[in-house]
């Protein structure tokens, strides 16, 4: 018999969520709104010269699928303080696409299928929860 997972509580958690995560199952969520996400600790660094705001880091990646790649799975819940847009445009190669810098766009809201602006495609979101409680994921064995 195993105890209880810990939870730990934090001001403030930085999200990454791929665009074909939330466009193969995603629930939408928006600004204001309670969150609870399956998620892998990340470690990089996000920059834009024109959003000095957008956080400078990422603490995790959301795993809907339950197989993060990371190690351990972690259950995040809080309330979604802001959202990032991620989209990039891309230059032709010979049998693939070159991603150019990718930029950032705020939103209230983030749903399945985002609209992509000209010829940049949406890549996914950043998301910035509040009130953060973070606890692990128990293994299904």
């Amino acid at each position: 018999m195993s105890d209880a997972p810990e939870s730990i509580r934090i001001p403030e958690a930085v999200v990454y969520y791929e665009s074909w995560q939330m466009d193969c199952c995603g629930m939408p969520f928006e600004v204001g709104g309670p969150i609870e996400f399956t998620v892998g600790k990340a470690h990089c660094t996000i920059t834009h010269e024109k959003l000095p705001d957008l956080p400078h880091r990422t603490d995790f990646i959301y795993e809907g699928h339950g197989n993060w790649r990371g190690g351990q799975q972690y259950c995040l819940q809080g309330i979604v303080k802001r959202i990032f847009i991620e989209y990039c445009t891309f230059r032709k190669g010979k049998g693939f696409r070159y991603a150019n810098k990718p930029f950032y766009v705020e939103s209230d809201k983030a749903h399945r299928f985002m609209p992509d602006i000209g010829d940049a495609e949406y890549q996914g979101f950043i998301i910035v929860v509040s009130d953060a409680v973070i606890s692990k994921e128990e293994d299904d064995d």
